[in-house]
């Protein structure tokens, strides 16, 4: 009764809804007293208009609506968040970063591979068994005609009717499964070369007439018949793991993948910003100022313009929270521009390019890229087939230059207005 009670409850709250509500909630709450405790002695206006003091104690809700706005990536604060403390700053580009998009769209698979994992455990099958033991495959399921992996361990399997005693002697066991496993691959793979061998002949037959008949076909190169192998061979592989491991295995793939992703993105924009902020003479300018009055280095900058740009939030640390003061350094805002698209609408393209150009071409991990790449949208939701990823990343494009022109058009209308006057 009590363990259908727990499953019950794991059931209700072990969902992405609630967990992603109280993960916001109570981070939110957490970091806004933070920020509320740092900036006691913190003090600013209650407005922009010029001749107002800074004598205004920061309230509690501004401190909550700012972690809030930094955990959800909006990007607005009722604060002067170039005024605010190194330390809330730092707190606040945290939060950016544990609110990302793209980091909590793991959370899902997270779930869904750990109940996978519990599913694969309750649906273990009996391979064989004696009066005394059972034998099984840790997290592995396999039905009639299956082939079974050299490398099965015992393990004990619990029934759902009644309770199978332990394995005793596990070492002894698996030698004895062994035996048995490796008796059923020779025989699967004798039948498989037999399969070969037919085909093989059958094809020489084919060519034998068409040559005898002088048919004037395009004749199939060796090379080719090599590569038909393979990808018979690749289904044959796909067929005999089980669809519910794969998927599970293909989950795990996107979890490096995505973390790798997170990773190459930031160093990479790192680079970029910070390189054309230390060698451009205006943003040398504007930073040794910056540096004079707010103490932002190069280095702090470049750290906050990628985090921020990545995530949509656009907190900007340099003064009045905008990016006027480094308008037409392209060199700057390129890779800022690019980065938000890196982290929003461009996330698919991106992502499945990665694992198109990384994948593992050959090998035992054939099966899982070859599922993770068709069957895209089973594993994550964030990654579209390549027919879908195609008319996103055109669709990009064509939107971008429908508002790229008609921009270029009135800034150079203006530009002539200017030159006349």
């Amino acid at each position: 009764m009590l363990h259908r009670l727990i499953h019950f409850l794991k059931d209700i709250f072990f969902s992405y809804l609630l967990i992603h509500m109280l993960y916001i909630l109570s981070v939110s709450l957490l970091a806004g007293l933070a920020i509320y405790l740092i900036e006691q002695d913190n003090l600013q206006a209650k407005d922009l208009i010029p001749g107002h003091e800074d004598s205004i104690k920061i309230d509690f809700m501004d401190c909550f609506y700012l972690s809030m706005s930094s955990i959800t990536d909006t990007g607005m604060s009722t604060l002067k968040f170039f005024k605010l403390h190194l330390s809330t700053q730092w707190i606040s580009l945290i939060l950016m970063q544990l609110g990302s998009n793209v980091m909590l769209s793991l959370v899902p698979i997270i779930i869904r591979r750990y109940q996978f994992r519990q599913h694969l455990k309750q649906h273990k099958r009996v391979i064989w068994y004696s009066s005394d033991c059972v034998y099984g495959f840790e997290d592995r399921i396999f039905y009639k005609g299956d082939t079974m992996h050299p490398e099965g361990v015992a393990v004990e399997y619990q029934d759902p009717n009644g309770y199978v005693p332990k394995v005793k002697e596990k070492i002894k066991l698996k030698l004895k499964m062994n035996k048995k496993l490796k008796a059923r691959l020779k025989e699967k793979e004798k039948r498989r070369r037999k399969e070969k061998l037919k085909k093989k002949q059958n094809r020489e037959k084919i060519d034998k007439k068409q040559k005898d008949q002088k048919i004037s076909k395009k004749k199939i190169k060796p090379e080719d018949r090599e590569n038909n192998d393979e990808k018979e061979d690749d289904q044959y592989l796909l067929l005999n793991k089980n669809e519910d491991l794969i998927k599970k295995q293909a989950m795990g793939k996107i979890i490096k993948y995505v973390w790798l992703y997170i990773f190459i993105i930031y160093t990479v924009g790192f680079i970029w910003i910070y390189i054309a902020s230390s060698l451009l003479p205006w943003m040398q300018e504007v930073l040794s100022y910056q540096l004079e009055y707010q103490g932002i280095s190069a280095v702090r900058f470049s750290i906050f313009a990628v985090v921020s740009s990545f995530n949509n939030a656009m907190l900007s640390i340099l003064d009045y929270g905008s990016l006027s003061d480094i308008r037409g350094q392209w060199a700057v805002i390129l890779p800022i521009g690019l980065l938000i698209a890196a982290g929003h609408t461009m996330f698919p393209v991106f992502f499945r390019l990665m694992i198109e150009i990384t994948k593992d071409k050959g090998g035992s991990q054939r099966p899982i890229y070859h599922y993770l790449m068709v069957s895209s949208r089973k594993c994550y939701t964030h990654m579209f087939s390549s027919v879908q990823t195609r008319t996103l990343a055109y669709l990009f494009g064509i939107m971008t230059l429908i508002q790229l022109i008609p921009i270029l058009g009135i800034d150079w209308k203006t530009l002539k207005y200017q030159q006349k006057q």
